[in-house]
């Protein structure tokens, strides 16, 4: 991988949650393999020319996201929303790709596993492999095992592979316990996932907000707080994205105009669309398309 690897040096890369790190200075690559694990870091995407596109990892690769939002399309060409305490988990020999929104947000943690090691996951289920995008939530641990992945690859030097799988394994279990302490939360959390969930449907219509707040059994601000707190946004913004998301996975499909591309997303004309797609994205939708168009020549 070649993106921009933060210096680590005296920092816990969890400050990076803040926004207080992201002046860092940067280093290229990430540390060599030892045994079953080929390498870890933390990369830092300002801009779309470092997305992954089209893409085949010989090994199994996990992402973790801590800042941005963006998409990620598997082999099958299924197109997934993903946000800060999501981990992609990309199988190898396969094509995928990752594209991050244009607001200079996006930062990972990332792994890549041996083949070998993949096959273990499967066989013993230790995280369930037919979902592409896992939410563990965003947590300091998890971050911290990550780094101490880095940091013993960096000390390769009289580190022994069982070290170093020891502590790959460990990064595995505490994302395991993150699903579980998540799937075992209160009602309220639960109720706000299933309206989440909701959210992502039927985008061309509206939606009564106010409605779900009482299907959660809450005012319409405790539901709106709620949210925000679960999810990192507002109802209404979680909306706005999805369909801005839908809007990207359409544009890079080809073969729809930008005016169709808003009424089916349920716009009232081209130009709403327009601005709020510049508003979430930094850039136009014309000028995103022009963006993948370039990239693909």
């Amino acid at each position: 991988m070649s993106e921009l690897v933060f210096s680590l040096e005296g920092w816990h890369w969890a400050d990076l949650l803040s926004g207080s790190r992201l002046g860092a200075s940067v280093q290229q690559g990430t540390s060599g393999a030892v045994g079953m694990v080929g390498g870890c870091g933390l990369a830092f995407k300002p801009d779309l020319g470092m997305s992954y596109r089209q893409r085949v990892h010989p090994s199994f690769v996990m992402v973790y996201i801590l800042r941005g939002q963006g998409q990620y399309v598997d082999s099958q060409k299924n197109v997934y929303a993903v946000r800060a305490g999501h981990v992609i988990c990309m199988s190898p020999h396969e094509l995928h790709s990752v594209v991050q929104q244009a607001d200079g947000q996006w930062a990972e943690c990332f792994i890549s596993l041996h083949q070998d090691f993949y096959q273990l996951l499967v066989e013993s289920t230790t995280l369930d492999l037919t979902r592409p995008v896992i939410d563990v939530g965003v947590d300091r641990s998890v971050i911290g095992d990550f780094q101490a992945v880095y940091e013993c690859l960096t000390r390769s030097v009289g580190q022994t592979p069982s070290q170093v799988f020891f502590l790959a394994h460990q990064l595995l279990f505490h994302m395991t316990q993150r699903i579980q302490q998540q799937s075992l939360g209160d009602p309220q959390a639960r109720a706000i996932e299933a309206t989440r969930q909701l959210l992502t449907r039927n985008l061309n219509q509206p939606v009564d907000y106010h409605l779900l707040a009482k299907h959660c059994d809450l005012s319409y601000e405790h539901f709106r707080k709620r949210f925000k707190q679960l999810v990192g946004m507002s109802p209404g913004q979680y909306r706005i994205h999805q369909r801005i998301d839908r809007a990207q996975a359409l544009l890079a499909q080809g073969g729809k105009s930008i005016k169709k591309i808003a009424y089916e997303l349920g716009y009232s004309d081209p130009f709403t669309f327009s601005r709020q797609f510049k508003k979430v994205q930094g850039i136009s939708p014309r000028k995103f398309q022009q963006t993948l168009y370039a990239r693909q020549d």
